[in-house]
């Protein structure tokens, strides 16, 4: 079974989705980005176990890493901005895990519609005091799939 048949999209559950892009992670590992036929949605494919297994020890969430991260994921944010939004004249943005608001931050520039969820109450404080538009729940994010929701 291909790899494009096992992912499901995080917002509309269908299972049609293809792998349009891919990029080098921050350990060297390839991570696949795709696209829901059925709603449009671009998301990151699955995350490997290692970084899982990373983000529960180091402490993610502490603000003395935020720079490190923010160097670390800079290239992929600028690739996402300069590839998606220019080709795709995307103009609602929902991130799902948004940490400390980097891709966000990046997005900002471009004035679309741009929310986040994040279950890091520390996080959450930080991203508000940064006037973002984020939540803790996804049930409480206006989300209106397909046209130009992403």
């Amino acid at each position: 079974m291909d790899e494009k048949d096992k992912v499901k999209c995080p917002l509309c559950c269908s299972h049609k989705a293809d792998r349009e892009a891919k990029y080098l992670g921050p350990w060297r590992q390839e991570n696949k980005l795709f696209r829901c036929k059925d709603c449009g949605t671009w998301f990151l494919g699955r995350i490997p176990k290692s970084y899982k297994i990373h983000f529960q020890a180091v402490g993610y969430n502490e603000p003395r890493y935020e720079k490190d991260y923010y160097i670390s994921r800079y290239d992929f944010y600028r690739y996402i901005a300069d590839k998606f939004v220019a080709r795709y004249k995307i103009s609602n943005w929902v991130e799902i895990g948004c940490g400390y608001g980097h891709l966000m931050e990046i997005l900002r520039v471009y004035e679309y519609n741009i929310k986040g969820v994040e279950i890091s109450e520390m996080l959450l404080a930080h991203l508000k005091q940064r006037g973002f538009e984020v939540y803790k729940n996804i049930n409480d994010v206006n989300l209106v799939a397909g046209g130009n929701t992403y």
